[in-house]
């Protein structure tokens, strides 16, 4: 959680697209929520379905800033399919 900072090896790993999973530590589910990456201005930030927002939005809040918010997310796994 505290290693998704912007980093050369973030941004090496993550590309615009990719499905970020964001995991957690609540007993019995391994995924708490998805979304894509999206890269802005040299930023990563998700593309959800916000239960806050009720709509799909890019979050204005960094994925780092998002992953501090909330205490039950432990990290992430990054999906990418191949073409």
């Amino acid at each position: 959680k505290d290693a998704v900072k912007n980093t050369r090896q973030l941004r090496k790993a993550v590309s615009d697209g990719d499905i970020i999973a964001i995991t957690c530590k609540k007993q019995g589910l391994d995924i708490a929520h998805l979304g894509f990456a999206v890269w802005k201005h040299g930023e990563l930030h998700l593309l959800n379905a916000s239960q806050l927002h009720k709509r799909v939005v890019e979050e204005p809040m960094t994925l780092y800033q998002y992953l501090q918010k909330h205490p039950s997310h432990t990290g992430i796994r990054i999906i990418r399919i191949n073409k």
